[in-house]
């Protein structure tokens, strides 16, 4: 290739499949990983430089937190305590807000000199002081209500009533009623002010904060700083998400893991897509057989690839099924070289369907898309205080989906349950008439086939008469439960270029694979030694079989015969819900859409107000965000596909793809 990249060349597919593409190995995967191998270095750099960050800038932000509402608290109550403690808090943080900080000096000072005089003019028992220093407790400050609390309002001017009411009654005993009352309307104006104080003004409390304090969510003492974190995290996104991607898509392993060629060598990768609802698309490596052919198999069936200009072509393996009606009748049987060469061309008569096990299937069932979504959200909400409901939500998850998995696997123990038992029967090879097991019948053998007993026989394969008559049951084809009839093939010199049409105008002489023979019967002008007219004798080399069966040319064996191709539309054949995919996109689209605009309100409330640390915030709006698709989604989707799959199989419907 001299270092250039060649473009991909589509090979022509056979009508079968829809697209054959060329690829070979080393593909862009080294470049992205060595990009994400120096993003974790210098990732884990960072990480460990930053160490503690979150926690102290956290810390921080509380402590700015406590102090705000320690100055609000105090401001609102005119607790001097309260005013002192958060004022000390405040000296210790840069940046705070310097407004507050100095409405709360200056309403401390104030506090503190009105309380120093009330208290001075109460100790002093002195009725003029007294209510001067009444008189300017009781006075409204800036927001309208008075400087000094209720508590002390109240003490102090229940104090100067006493001093009043016994001054009063000193100068009535005395004779000086004039005095009295001047004394006493000279008081009524400083009590009327002081009622009006004690209706705006608040009564002191001493703060409890641990009590009312909700307990702040804090990171770690070792977490890291926010950015090395998000760096880090989307890393492991993004690794993820290409590992799981080469598993959900064969277009995108293929990109990954291969580049296009337009040579077709053994080696050579193949990435075959089939027709809609025939499959998923898979990647095969061709293979070259011990007669130098080149081979690929796709859904269990085998396919030529023969190159050529532009790339060159494939072909299914072809099953003699379609030649000239002369080459069945004018049939000796395989010899010991033919033998040899079609079996490694066809392989073995049987329908080895591989069955996965519980934990490759459960593995399969959580390696959905949205089963990821939901595992990765159920992580970030164990971060929060719904471990609980979390826990409870990933174990019913897990449960349905392992139900699910186990409806799956019983389905295709009976799609295993429908391949036929392997049986001894006669075969002519080699010129002689020998015993094999049914399983190792290659296309073009010649058999003995009749009925074993009492019981019926399974036709083991694609058979085409050639001597006798048969009556066989098709049902576990067709459906139809009436017995057909099968003739020998009749061929003449004139017929006898025309090509075998087995579903048309030769069904009478085939029997297909899988259903049961049922009678069969020998004549004696059938046995192939003499000839009528111009009828050409059938297989004249081939004498009599030794245990009275009909005579039967091997059309198709395995997954190339009738049965086969059944039993791989079932097992390939898919039936994914598909057709609501655009409205389920459009609607996701939406929700997310309303989801990161309700992240982006309580951010902006958040830092505004700033009740809330950066890490309650951050983890809010994830929660936020990643509610997008409902938590009870898998469970309902896994319920209501288990319901349903038992409900096929009590109605003996077998579904091997839920999906």
């Amino acid at each position: 290739h001299k270092g250039t990249r060649q473009k991909m060349v589509a090979l022509c597919p056979p009508t079968n499949l829809a697209k054959v593409t060329l690829h070979g190995h080393r593909g862009l995967s080294y470049v992205l990983y060595a990009i994400l191998v120096a993003l974790y270095a210098g990732v884990a750099r960072q990480l460990f430089a930053t160490i503690g960050e979150p926690y102290n800038t956290a810390v921080a932000q509380l402590a700015r937190i406590e102090a705000t509402e320690q100055l609000r608290i105090g401001t609102e109550k005119r607790n001097i305590l309260t005013l002192q403690a958060g004022l000390t808090k405040v000296a210790d943080i840069a940046d705070f807000n310097e407004t507050l900080f100095d409405d709360a000096r200056v309403l401390l000072k104030k506090l503190r000199r009105a309380m120093d005089d009330l208290s001075t003019a109460v100790e002093k028992g002195e009725i003029g002081g007294l209510a001067d220093a009444l008189r300017t407790a009781a006075a409204p400050g800036e927001d309208g209500r008075p400087i000094v609390d209720r508590f002390h309002l109240r003490t102090a001017a229940k104090k100067l009533r006493q001093l009043d009411k016994a001054q009063v009654s000193a100068l009535e005993a005395e004779g000086r009623q004039a005095e009295a009352e001047t004394v006493s309307s000279e008081l009524a104006g400083l009590y009327e002010n002081v009622k009006q104080a004690l209706a705006t003004g608040d009564e002191v409390e001493e703060p409890k904060l641990e009590e009312n304090t909700i307990e702040k969510k804090l990171p770690s003492v070792y977490m890291p700083g926010f950015w090395p974190c998000f760096t880090l995290f989307m890393c492991i996104l993004i690794t993820a998400l290409v590992l799981l991607s080469t598993h959900w898509s064969v277009s995108f392993k293929a990109w990954m893991y291969f580049h296009p060629t337009s040579t077709l060598d053994e080696g050579t990768i193949i990435k075959i897509v089939p027709h809609k609802h025939r499959g998923k698309p898979e990647l095969v490596k061709v293979k070259r057989t011990t007669s130098g052919a080149l081979q690929c198999e796709f859904q269990r069936q085998k396919y030529e690839c023969k190159p050529g200009p532009g790339g060159g072509n494939i072909i299914p393996v072809a099953c003699p099924n379609d030649l000239p009606l002369r080459e069945y009748v004018e049939s000796g049987g395989l010899s010991h070289k033919q033998v040899g060469m079609r079996s490694e061309l066809f392989g073995a008569n049987t329908f080895a369907i591989p069955m996965p096990s519980f934990f490759d299937i459960y593995r399969e069932q959580l390696s959905s898309p949205i089963a990821i979504f939901q595992l990765f959200c159920c992580v970030l909400w164990m971060l929060d205080e719904y471990w609980k409901y979390t826990l409870f939500t990933l174990f019913m998850i897990l449960m349905f989906e392992g139900t699910t998995a186990f409806s799956r696997q019983k389905n295709m123990q009976t799609l295993r349950g429908m391949s036929n038992k392997s049986f001894p029967l006669q075969v002519f090879r080699s010129g002689e008439w020998r015993s094999i097991d049914s399983g190792q019948l290659l296309p073009g053998d010649l058999i003995s086939l009749k009925r074993n007993g009492a019981e019926t026989t399974t036709v083991p394969a694609d058979l085409l008469v050639l001597r006798g008559r048969a009556v066989v049951n098709e049902s576990s084809l067709t459906g139809e439960s009436v017995p057909q009839m099968k003739d020998a093939m009749v061929v003449d010199t004139i017929s006898a270029d025309s090509r075998l049409n087995i579903k048309q105008a030769h069904r009478v002489n085939t029997l297909y694979s899988g259903t049961q023979l049922m009678q069969h019967a020998v004549s004696v002008d059938e046995d192939g030694l003499i000839g009528c007219g111009s009828r050409m004798p059938s297989c004249p080399d081939v004498p009599q079989p030794p245990d009275g069966g009909c005579l039967c040319y091997v059309l198709a064996t395995s997954f190339s015969s009738s049965q086969g191709e059944l039993m791989r539309m079932i097992e390939y054949s898919t039936a994914q819900v598909s057709a609501d995919k655009l409205e389920t996109l459009c609607l996701l689209l939406i929700l997310l859409a309303f989801a990161l605009a309700a992240a982006g309100y309580v951010l902006h409330r958040g830092l505004e107000e700033g009740k809330k640390t950066k890490y309650e915030l951050m983890l809010k709006c994830v929660l936020i965000i990643t509610s997008v698709v409902p938590p009870e989604l898998p469970m309902q989707t896994a319920l209501a596909v288990n319901t349903a799959l038992m409900a096929l199989f009590k109605a003996q419907v077998f579904c091997t793809e839920p999906f």
